[in-house]
């Protein structure tokens, strides 16, 4: 699969999993609705900034858009993503990253 196609599918398919319409991804971005349409089209590739504020809006790295890493890497990779895209998650997204690392302490601490 050639690099844009890999972009054009994995773009596509977290937008369709985010919480944000296009037009708020395309202001997230400071880009176009138009570019955006251009970009799921396959029609043009982002500018590298504004690939990575597609990364940063869409809770992924600019790396996996570009099919050079897997969607989940490596806990160095997570938390990055995390710290940087932490102001766009909901309080209720928040919660759920928190409830998530509270049961697996839960779940270590009874293993203890």
């Amino acid at each position: 699969m050639a690099k844009n196609e890999i972009f054009i599918e994995r773009f596509k398919e977290l937008l369709n999993e985010s919480q944000y319409s296009q037009k708020q991804i395309a202001e997230l971005c400071h880009t176009t609705e138009a570019s955006l349409s251009r970009y799921v089209n396959g029609e043009r590739m982002p500018k590298p900034e504004v690939l990575a504020n597609l990364a940063t809006a869409l809770n992924t790295t600019t790396d996996y858009l570009l099919g050079k890493a897997d969607r989940y890497a490596d806990f160095q990779a997570i938390k990055a993503l995390i710290a940087r895209s932490k102001d766009y998650y909901s309080d209720e997204q928040k919660r759920e990253l928190s409830d998530i690392l509270m049961e697996v302490n839960e779940r270590i601490d009874s293993e203890k």
